[in-house]
């Protein structure tokens, strides 16, 4: 019986091993934009590819961000590292690590959205399953979960009893132990899209191509259709973020003016279809805790009011299309007075 155990633990693990390894040599091929674009930012932030200029203006923030903000007409040595899914923890460490590679920032554009500022359960999807975060990094974030007893809960796969009877530390670890086998689920689904779309002979290095010419900037392809309101956004009755939340938002501009750099954070704007599907008191909180950061960094711009473009700027419920989304850039240079840069 041992024997027949250990066997098939040989087994599984040797076919994980493969499909990771056979996913990873086709990854141009099987895998989808976020995922190509995820790992060319992990280079990035690692050193393996090094900018061909010295960026003067970082922009941080989801994938709202990284679709709506065309960086390069506000600036040309600008550089987009918004990544989808990213909360204040990421844009922490991510920030950090860039500052550490590219001294030469001098001033950085925080885009925020209230989605990842109440939310932020794809911490393991978006940033444990693509390599994001470092042991060291999930360690510093587990203990802070414990510190602030903040409620960790992953929104990317079905949580048992077990699970739910953890503590959101224990939970974290959990998740980053659980990498291996969801990145071969993952894997898996990438081969089982490919047979189904036959994308096997379609060589997506493009995706990272227009990420390096758009200097960290990527435009999702334009849907058409109905824009309908977020599909999270009838969920929040208020805007009331973690305490341990605010902690890293503000941990994060500390350390940009230790560093002597400017920042300016500016709100994404929505479409209106999302904007009236808000209630009240979420518009009021949101407002409100960003006029007590003001109030806490008053050398730090920010603008505070939700911004609302018409629905047929939209392409999905929450990317701007490509005309829109230029005339957001030009609105925000305008609003910072980046014109002596």
């Amino acid at each position: 019986m041992k024997g027949f155990v250990l066997k098939s633990l040989l087994i599984v693990f040797s076919a994980m091993i493969l499909i990771n390894l056979f996913a990873d040599s086709l990854s141009s091929f099987i895998k989808d934009d976020e995922y190509l674009i995820n790992q060319h930012k992990k280079n990035v932030l690692n050193g393996k590819y090094k900018l061909k200029f010295d960026p003067e203006i970082l922009i941080i923030g989801d994938c709202l961000a990284l679709n709506n903000f065309p960086n390069t007409l506000l600036h040309e040595k600008s550089y987009n590292l918004a990544l989808p899914g990213m909360t204040p923890f990421e844009a922490y460490f991510h920030s950090k690590k860039f500052i550490k590679r590219y001294p030469s920032v001098k001033k950085v554009v925080y885009l925020v959205s209230g989605a990842h500022f109440v939310e932020q359960g794809q911490i393991y999807s978006m940033s444990l399953l693509n390599g994001l975060l470092d042991f060291h990094e999930v360690q510093q974030l587990a203990d802070d979960f414990e510190k602030y007893n903040y409620a960790y809960q992953a929104l990317d796969y079905e949580e048992g009893l077990f699970y739910n009877l953890l503590s959101s530390k224990s939970r974290l670890y959990l998740d980053y132990l659980y990498v291996p086998l969801g990145r071969t689920f993952n894997n898996f689904r990438f081969f089982k899209r490919c047979f189904s779309d036959n994308c096997f002979f379609k060589d997506k290095r493009d995706f990272v191509k227009d990420t390096i010419n758009g200097k960290g900037h990527y435009f999702y392809e334009d849907q058409t259709g109905l824009v309908g309101p977020y599909k999270n956004i009838k969920r929040w009755s208020s805007f009331n973020p973690q305490s341990l939340v605010t902690h890293y938002f503000k941990k994060n501009i500390m350390f940009f003016k230790n560093k002597k750099i400017e920042v300016s954070i500016i709100q994404s704007p929505i479409s209106q279809v999302s904007y009236d599907s808000l209630k009240e008191g979420f518009y009021s909180d949101f407002r409100k805790y960003f006029e007590n950061i003001q109030n806490e960094l008053p050398e730090v711009y920010i603008n505070n009011q939700i911004k609302v473009y018409s629905n047929e700027m939209f392409s999905t419920d929450v990317y701007l299309k490509q005309e829109a989304a230029k005339k957001f850039v030009l609105s925000v240079k305008k609003m910072m007075n980046h014109e002596k840069l």
